[in-house]
């Protein structure tokens, strides 16, 4: 339940919640314009995953898919046909081959997933046979490892998250 709510908390941290709506903006700017989907399926085989606030840890969801299908998304929008699209010099689209094209974006992808990975895989294990209290335990403990050991973020951000941990904490013995 605590890693449940530090989820949910880590979602709201400035650099993670920037990152996320970005990369929302990007999966609804891929998912509801046909055209463009058509396009990003000429070059890929997996779909786009759609942020859902109902799906369990959809952030990382959402995230992991994106970094996943990095590359086709930037031949879709460097390809002939992107360029041949009546609305690919709108501002909207010329936005988001900006972000799509930006690597300090992909880099916060990566820092976020980092920091998210540990936490994921916690409440993954909740949600499988034979996850026992002891168990819980070292993948609690080992997640808080590797908070603190990611390297992809500053000591900073990792110690945001790790607040977020014990502000959950105390929530949850009030």
């Amino acid at each position: 339940m605590m890693y449940v709510w530090m989820f949910l908390f880590a979602g709201k941290l400035s650099w993670v919640k920037a990152c996320t709506q970005k990369a929302s903006s990007m999966v609804i700017f891929f998912t509801q314009k046909g055209k463009v989907l058509s396009m990003f399926r000429e070059h890929s085989k997996l779909e786009i995953k759609k942020p859902a606030t109902t799906r369990f840890a959809y952030m990382w969801i959402v995230l992991s898919r994106l970094l996943e299908v990095r590359i086709p998304l930037r031949q879709t929008l460097v390809s002939l046909l992107w360029n041949d699209w009546d609305e690919s010099s709108l501002e909207e689209a010329k936005s988001m081959q900006r972000l799509c094209l930006d690597e300090e974006f992909w880099e916060n992808v990566k820092a976020v997933l980092n920091i998210l990975t540990p936490i994921y895989r916690v409440l993954r294990m909740t949600d499988c046979e034979g996850a026992t209290l002891g168990l819980l335990i070292h993948m609690m403990r080992r997640a808080i490892d590797d908070i603190r050991a990611a390297t992809l973020v500053t000591t900073e951000q990792a110690n945001e998250v790790l607040e977020v941990r014990n502000i959950v904490i105390c929530k949850l013995l009030n």
